[in-house]
């Protein structure tokens, strides 16, 4: 049986057993399908998990797309994180980076 075969619901539970945002990510990338199917986990992961590391991630290399996904997934607040990484979203903007900073689209 071909694992694209399986429902979509099921796929699903297989990405929300993998432990980490790696695994997710290893599943969703090995083919179109399964990233469409399953790419929100990891999103959804991030904001469980990763403190949202994706949100800051998406606003140091202007990635709107990254961003609206990960707002999408729930992101509301940033924890406290070791790094200044938090403060990506503010300084995104000298490195125009407006659309990420202030949500709007490139």
């Amino acid at each position: 049986m071909n694992l694209l075969d399986l429902p979509t619901e099921v796929l699903v539970m297989i990405a929300e057993a993998l432990q980490t945002a790696h695994d997710i990510n290893t599943l969703a990338r090995t083919s179109r399908t399964l990233y469409s199917c399953i790419n929100y986990v990891l999103y959804q992961s991030d904001v469980q998990n990763g403190n949202g590391k994706a949100l800051i991630w998406a606003a140091r290399r202007n990635k709107p797309a990254t961003a609206q996904k990960s707002l999408q997934a729930g992101v509301k607040k940033l924890k406290k994180m070791a790094s200044p990484a938090p403060d990506a979203l503010v300084k995104g903007r000298p490195r125009s980076h407006d659309a990420v900073v202030i949500g709007r689209r490139c």
